[in-house]
């Protein structure tokens, strides 16, 4: 019993996160990991301490077929309204995990070239952390920005029509720089 009382003291956030955790989320944590651990992939985002509102209006859209992932369209099939918004609240609310991603020097110069022409900063914000409708893009998996980035230019995610227009014309080189250097923020 004295064991308990005292890993409550020394570990309440924790015990209570994992009672919180709506039983979906727990699906979400097997590929996206936690506040603790990285996803299984590469391409595959972090979820925890994403925005809220973005991560529900991604659940809306795999959902609806706006944006295709056959994995992900599966999973949300049967979540209705409220249990998404738990999700989504559930995610935001976690501490974003540590990462260790680095960028170079080119990398830097390339990637500032880009956020320059595409104005990223105006809805991503100075510090790349996004509001409540715009992803937090900093500390992102390299390779899930890099895909995301690249599926937008070619037409292949198409939920986000000002995105496609903006990554139209930026070279793959200079793409794959961004991804870099935001994960490495």
């Amino acid at each position: 019993m004295q064991w308990l009382i005292l890993a409550f003291l020394i570990f309440p956030a924790a015990l209570v996160t994992a009672q919180e955790m709506p039983p979906a989320a727990e699906v979400c944590a097997g590929c996206h990991g936690t506040s603790e651990t990285l996803p299984i992939d590469p391409a595959y985002p972090i979820l925890s301490g994403q925005q809220y509102y973005y991560l529900y209006v991604q659940l809306k859209d795999f959902k609806a077929g706006r944006r295709e992932n056959e994995i992900m369209q599966g999973v949300v099939a049967d979540l209705d309204r409220k249990a998404m918004k738990a999700i989504a609240r559930y995610w935001s609310e976690q501490p974003w995990p540590r990462t260790a991603f680095t960028y170079d020097a080119n990398d830097r110069k390339l990637a500032e070239q880009a956020v320059v022409s595409a104005e990223c900063t105006a809805c991503h914000l100075g510090g790349f952390e996004g509001n409540s409708r715009v992803p937090r893009l900093r500390n992102q998996q390299p390779g899930y920005l890099q895909k995301t980035m690249l599926d937008y230019k070619y037409r292949r995610r198409r939920n986000s029509p000002n995105m496609l227009a903006l990554f139209k014309t930026v070279p793959d080189a200079q793409i794959e720089a961004l991804a870099r250097y935001l994960s490495g923020l």
